[in-house]
């Protein structure tokens, strides 16, 4: 039942809510959301998890950690019952969700708080999308929730819910040794605690231990997965891996001279000199959580909204300590009871909604426009219509994509699932995409016969130079292009599994 009157405070709460679902709906522009989709489709069909890839010719039968399963289901669950829309509104209220819980951890709620989340969300923009990357940042945030409220409370319940969520979220991605991390993190201070100060040191131990029984338990739980024991090693052979590292953009260290990445380094800013400004001493864990995913941030932008919720509540601290210092906050409450409530205030909560209602209807509406702007709709077209000859070369950003429009008649050349194919097979393609090295012996080496590209690539413009290939088709956006027959045999595709005959395996 509604509240008999909407105060300023409440309404600035819902506003603020209502606002980062509003930001957060956005059209589908990650090139992994394709494959993820497919994915999905083939798990809720087969009623099996996916061990071994069957969706590229180039590593057909490699094996292939499916650690997102899960979301993948998800993400085909919401599109098959609600289409695009479904899955907006789902992934916008995951990341609305995260950030109001860095409120409710934030000092100086609502409007002080409600400025360092919005600034905090401003930063991270750029990663927010239809990603199971969104999952791991809510339940992120839901971990550093749980760990400030055992922090204030001292029960150790609330802890419990953290090796119920981690059988989640290993299913969901592997980004859930971030969790373990923080858990972490929350024992070594308290172990820390009890060895440098001998008052507190009786009860420091007590919360170790409590944080030791839950590390364990969550360390526990990241075996209920179907890839077993293997998921111990994932994160770190991810972290690990150059190619990743060195080819994959988000995996790079940020660019301060893009322009999307300027409110992550005026929050990083901000947030080091409120600390060093303040009065108050943080909390060792917020501290050293600052620290570390600052480093984290600055070498992998993929990480920087970890940082944004490690530094929303430092931010808010920090300016509401500044702000009391001068009284200015006492002066605002005190004319907080003069402005006006009830009808006008459910009024421009109903508009806020109804605004939101619109977005979502016109983004969804308009994704098929979007994809034509950024996908080879009409490439895929052509290829559905006229069955060129494969195997295919793509690019990879494209290759999820194709997964979900040409499988099983054409499979990809290479696609986002960088960990499975390796270092060495992405350093070599990356040298054929842009027409160097020993190309196209490589292309040779794996029989391709048509190429699927952006129009002006090295290769495209390379292989429209080469006598024996041809454009085929060519629009703004993609060019086909295809190597005429030779007398030799041309070399065949794998064929395609029967649906459960490989790639598979039915989790226990």
């Amino acid at each position: 039942m509604l509240p008999q009157r909407l105060t300023t405070r409440r309404l600035f709460e819902v506003v603020l809510v209502l606002g980062l679902f509003a930001m957060a709906v956005r059209s589908i522009g990650d090139p992994d959301f394709w494959w993820h989709l497919r994915t999905g489709q083939q798990i809720l069909a087969t009623h099996s998890i996916p061990h071994f890839d069957f969706y590229s010719h180039t590593k057909y039968g490699a094996p292939w950690t499916a650690h997102e399963w899960l979301s993948e289901v998800i993400i085909y669950g919401v599109y098959r019952i609600a289409g695009y829309a479904g899955l907006i509104i789902t992934f916008a209220v995951c990341i609305a969700c995260a950030f109001w819980m860095a409120f409710l951890r934030s000092a100086g709620k609502p409007y002080v708080a409600g400025v360092a989340v919005l600034w905090g969300a401003i930063a991270t923009i750029p990663f927010w999308g239809i990603r199971p990357q969104i999952f791991s940042f809510l339940l992120t945030s839901v971990f550093l929730y749980l760990l400030d409220r055992f922090d204030e409370t001292g029960k150790a319940t609330v802890l419990w819910w953290m090796p119920l969520l981690m059988v989640l979220w290993v299913n969901l991605h592997g980004g859930f040794a971030i969790g373990l991390a923080l858990i972490l993190l929350a024992l070594v201070c308290k172990v820390a605690e009890a060895a440098w100060n001998p008052v507190a040191r009786s009860g420091s131990l007590r919360t170790a231990r409590s944080l030791a029984v839950v590390v364990f338990a969550c360390l526990v739980s990241v075996v209920v997965n179907p890839n077993g024991f293997r998921m111990y090693a994932y994160p770190f052979e991810t972290l690990a891996s150059p190619s990743i590292q060195g080819y994959i953009q988000e995996w790079a260290s940020p660019n301060f001279h893009q322009p999307r990445m300027q409110p992550f380094a005026l929050l990083l800013i901000a947030s080091f000199a409120v600390l060093a400004a303040s009065d108050r001493r943080p909390r060792t864990r917020a501290f050293l959580l600052l620290i570390a995913s600052a480093w984290a941030g600055l070498q992998s932008s993929r990480h920087i909204p970890l940082f944004a919720l490690a530094a929303i509540p430092m931010l808010a601290a920090g300016a509401e300590s500044w702000l009391n210092s001068r009284n200015l906050l006492a002066l605002f409450r005190g004319n907080e009871s003069k402005r006006p409530h009830s009808a006008l205030n459910y009024g421009i909560a109903l508009i806020l909604v109804l605004f939101c209602v619109l977005r979502v209807y016109v983004v969804a509406k308009n994704q098929p426009s979007f994809e034509a702007q950024e996908l080879p709709v009409a490439a895929v077209q052509y290829i559905r219509q006229q069955h060129p000859p494969g195997p295919i070369f793509n690019s990879y950003e494209w290759g999820g994509y194709l997964i979900w429009t040409l499988y099983p008649e054409y499979r990809v050349y290479v696609d986002g699932r960088s960990d499975m194919y390796g270092d060495q097979f992405l350093t070599d393609f990356v040298g054929t995409y842009k027409a160097e090295n020993d190309w196209r012996s490589i292309l040779g080496r794996f029989g391709v016969r048509t190429a699927v590209l952006p129009l002006g690539s090295p290769l495209a413009v390379a292989l429209e130079t080469e006598p024996k290939w041809h454009v085929a088709f060519r629009d703004s956006l993609s060019v086909v292009l295809v190597q005429e027959a030779s007398g030799r045999a041309k070399p065949a595709e794998a064929s395609a599994p029967a649906i459960g005959q490989i790639g598979y395996s039915t989790p226990k």
